[in-house]
């Protein structure tokens, strides 16, 4: 049989300073390692983790948030183009209104003392506008009077409500301060 070593181990006590002092750093740093890795790493990221969280329910919430507020500011521009459109609208007549337009048109010129003599429809079909919505048709004016009442008139027809474009211009004289003006007109109306 063999014989057990015995290991000849002073007590602590006995131990010179010169090996204490090492040897408890040594179990001290352990120790310490230990814990850290044991304890303070995976609570350092369960931190970062819930900071992380924070962070992405601070914004979610300031995102819904404004989306939020953004309702009734939504709900107002809707408001507003809603108006905005209708005002647009108004401006163009229906093709059922057209021979009121026209009508009213005569009118402004007999309010600017302008006769027209004739308004015809030009040849040719309606003019189909970028936008299916709006058409446009076209009408050739002859009218007399004096310079000062077709200025008159052509102004009553700019600040009227509707949409149309008045182009090919002719003027000449009629004798006695008045003269013969011809032009045509393209009155826009939806379709």
């Amino acid at each position: 049989m063999a014989k057990p070593i015995k290991l000849n181990i002073k007590p602590i006590y006995m131990w010179r300073m010169l090996y204490i002092v090492p040897t408890l750093l040594i179990i001290i740093a352990v120790v310490t390692y230990l814990i850290y890795a044991n304890f303070t790493v995976e609570q350092a990221d369960q931190l970062e983790q819930l900071q992380q969280n924070e962070t992405q329910l601070k914004d979610e919430l300031t995102n819904k948030y404004k989306m939020v507020k953004s309702v009734d500011l939504y709900k107002d521009k809707l408001t507003e183009l809603n108006k905005l459109e209708s005002s647009l609208n108004a401006q163009f007549p229906s093709s059922d209104d057209l021979p009121d337009l026209l009508i009213q048109i005569n009118q402004l010129a007999e309010d600017a003392n302008v006769t027209i003599i004739s308004l015809l429809p030009t040849s040719g079909d309606d003019n189909k506008s970028v936008d299916v919505k709006i058409t446009s048709k076209n009408f050739h004016i002859s009218a007399n009077g004096t310079y000062s009442d077709f200025c008159q008139l052509i102004l009553a027809m700019a600040k009227f409500q509707k949409v149309f474009k008045i182009s090919n211009v002719n003027i000449s004289q009629a004798g006695n301060n008045k003269i013969n003006i011809s032009f045509d007109i393209t009155i826009y109306y939806s379709s």
